[in-house]
């Protein structure tokens, strides 16, 4: 029977690969950027809003706005145009123009047409709250930039404007008192917003004057959440360190304290329309607990016990029974607010990020990875193969199937050389680090995923098939936050994680390892470790030459060196030093925020003649791998350079890195051949498929590309 279903799967893949080109589902396609021929994933979810006949969702992404049909869940548009990803998001009344706001602009878009009728700007930072009037003529927008701006929807000229404080020396004296502002509501109808202070002090203030109307004290510590019921009559506050309270607006009194505090970091607070549910979404700590509690008794009348991951988004019906989210595993589902049900999934495919990639080898499929989940296309349709029931994270009906790792962070993918199975690292944090009945401690796994088993009743694409424990710990990597500027000029914090590091030998026999004290290269097949070699600290990146004998490895704010290994010996061959700097001036320029020129990203060319090394000012370095002399210094990134990859022929070299572009280079003379624009988000990797016309690339924005490089392609 096994022998019959593989059979079939040849058979249904080989009449697969014989079809035109044509992508199954038409939004794939909708709103490319200029050289994309394929989008894979949504983007991640930022806000939603529900048209005021309920009939429509609108979801605002990393990609633009999203509009779906609420019965149905299917694709209506998508509006693209946004200089950023896309934040809040509002019907106006007569549900026939939508605002939708990113940084520093407001986009007001006909719906009838999917055009935009005015760009409203002045805002100076990201738009954090969007709401327009009952009359559907005003627009009320808040931004990070600390105002309160009012616009003619007509006209989309601005009318008026109030700053967090007000101008002069008492509003300058103000600010110093206050500090940081730290949370923030706003009451459209009755143009007043509450703000949160770190000390615990809560100030409302009118919108039309900007002066204080009441201070709210009696919290001890960092406010960290506001929400003001749609009557405007009542506050909530959620506070670090503190339990969670109710405030009579008209008094400043407190009405009701909550039995506990909710840790609000990366949580939620939100009202049913009639004010009577409030939906409590926990932060990291209540690991994103859902729970929706009766104002009146103050207490749970339900909760949401399915981990859907972290909630981005929330958004309530009018009838107040049901509640619509938006969460990390890239699901919109609705939920049942009495019973805390899940009633259905609307729409799927908004992965929050994607950070590893892997083509097979007869280029029919592609895997994208972030986290702890692995999702797979067949690149000519862009539809998923087969339907994975089973699987934790699978939608029916989705263009994806997941595989959800009951393990920790995925470090690499990579297809077998037949394109049967799929193989993952993964490895555990140290806490999470588990231990086999055996007492054997389990620092991470390698596992093997089966491609093309099942019947043709219930098929499978996949299939968990072996687990082998890597009984050697694995280092963490490093997790430190840097501002960096992209391609639009944006200046974004970005949080540079990773839980890892590990590369696959072409073979698929051999694997590198970061530990935290050394390099371990491990047998594929056994999971046991061949070698372990001197690793100096600070490992950054990995590569291997394409007949496995090499080992690249470069180190991090410690060193400025490309270390090469012998794969048999496990002995330094040889090594590269990137830059003049001694270690102690390269430690103290890391200290203190400066570019290092450490290296980010290595890459061997097809035939091992050629090492491109990326660094973090930007700059790419040809290295001649048998000499170690330096070819090229290609300059056109502007900052992180974190993905590197040869085409298969050797002639093109493609880059990318944190400010959210890529450039394709001739690989023989460092010629810049073209860049590609797209992503809203650090672009973590780059692959090319087998035939090497196309470029896969995947980002932190919860998308992957497929570039069409042909035209890069000398004839």
């Amino acid at each position: 029977m096994t022998i019959m279903c593989r059979l079939l799967a040849f058979f249904l893949l080989a009449f697969t690969l014989l079809l035109p080109l044509g992508y199954a589902q038409d939004y794939i396609t909708w709103g490319l950027p200029e050289g994309a021929k394929a989008r894979f994933g949504k983007g991640a979810i930022n806000s939603l809003k529900l048209s005021p006949d309920e009939t429509r969702l609108a979801v605002g992404s990393a990609t633009g706005i999203w509009l779906y049909d609420m019965n149905t869940g299917a694709e209506l548009a998508l509006l693209t145009g946004h200089i950023d990803s896309v934040g809040p998001v509002s019907f106006s009344s007569d549900g026939r123009t939508l605002a939708s706001g990113s940084y520093g602009e407001i986009f007001l878009w006909d719906l009838e047409t999917q055009r935009i009728l005015k760009t409203l700007k002045g805002h100076k930072g990201w738009v954090g709250n969007l709401g327009i009037l009952e009359d559907s003529e005003t627009l009320v927008s808040t931004s990070s930039d600390g105002t309160v701006r009012f616009w003619d929807v007509q006209s989309g000229r601005q009318l008026k404007t109030f700053k967090a404080y007000p101008r002069g020396l008492g509003g300058f004296l103000a600010s110093i008192r206050d500090g940081e502002v730290t949370a923030a509501s706003f009451c459209l109808e009755k143009q007043f917003f509450a703000l949160g202070y770190p000390d615990g002090t809560i100030r409302l203030k009118d919108a039309r004057t900007c002066r204080v109307t009441k201070t709210i004290n009696g919290h001890k510590g960092h406010v960290a959440g506001l929400t003001i019921s749609p009557d405007g009559q009542t506050l909530v506050s959620d506070i670090n360190g503190d339990k969670t309270r109710l405030w009579d607006i008209a008094t400043g009194k407190s009405l009701q304290t909550f039995p506990e505090a909710f840790s609000f970091f990366g949580g939620a607070l939100l009202f049913t329309p009639d004010g009577k549910t409030l939906i409590i979404v926990g932060g990291l700590s209540r690991k994103n607990k859902v729970e929706f509690w009766d104002v009146d008794t103050v207490s749970v009348r339900a909760a949401i016990k399915r981990d859907i991951g972290k909630i981005r988004a929330l958004t309530s019906p009018a009838d107040c029974k049901t509640l619509v989210t938006g969460s990390s595993d890239g699901t919109v589902r609705l939920w049942d607010v009495a019973t805390g049900a899940q009633l259905k999934v609307i729409a799927s495919g908004h992965n929050s990020q994607f950070t590893h990639l892997a083509f097979s080898p007869n280029g029919a499929m592609l895997a994208a990875g972030a986290d702890t989940t692995v999702r797979i296309w067949d690149t000519r349709t862009g539809t998923h193969l087969f339907t994975s029931r089973h699987l934790e994270t699978a939608v029916q009906g989705s263009e994806t199937f997941g595989i959800t790792t009951p393990i920790g962070q995925i470090l690499k993918l990579v297809f077998s050389t037949d394109s049967t199975k799929l193989y993952s690292v993964n490895s555990f944090l140290s806490k999470g680090s588990r231990v086999l009945p055996n007492g054997e401690r389990v620092y991470g796994e390698i596992r093997s995923w089966d491609i093309g088993t099942g019947d043709s009743e219930n098929a499978e694409l996949i299939r968990d098939v072996s687990v082998l424990p890597l009984t050697e710990e694995i280092g963490e990597g490093a997790y430190i936050t840097v501002g960096v500027k992209l391609e639009n000029g944006i200046k974004k914090d970005r949080t540079y994680t990773s839980p890892g590091l590990a590369e696959f030998a072409s073979d698929r026999r051999m694997f590198a390892c970061k530990g935290r004290a050394a390099l371990h290269l491990w047998d594929a097949t056994t999971g046991n470790v061949r070698l372990t070699l001197k690793d100096p600290g600070g490992i950054k990146a990995l590569a291997f030459t394409s007949d496995g004998k090499t080992l690249a490895s470069a180190g991090g704010w410690r060193e400025n060196t490309i270390r090469f290994w012998d794969t048999t010996t496990g002995e330094q061959i040889s090594h590269i030093t990137t830059t003049k700097h001694s270690q102690w001036i390269h430690a103290l320029r890391w200290t203190f925020g400066l570019a290092t020129s450490w290296s980010e990203a290595l890459a061997f060319s097809p035939d091992g003649k050629i090492l491109a090394s990326g660094s973090d000012n930007g700059r790419i370095q040809l290295w001649e791998a048998r000499t170690m002399r330096k070819l090229f210094t290609l300059k056109g990134h502007t900052d992180y350079v974190k993905a590197l990859n040869f085409s298969p022929d050797g002639e093109m070299l493609a880059s990318s890195g944190a400010e959210g572009k890529i450039l394709l280079w001739q690989a023989n003379t460092g010629k810049r051949l073209g860049t590609l624009k797209g992503h809203g988000g650090w672009i973590k990797e780059l692959a090319f498929s087998p035939n090497g016309q196309t470029l896969a690339s995947a980002s932190e924005d919860g998308l992957v590309f497929l570039w069409d490089v042909n035209r890069f392609i000398r004839p």
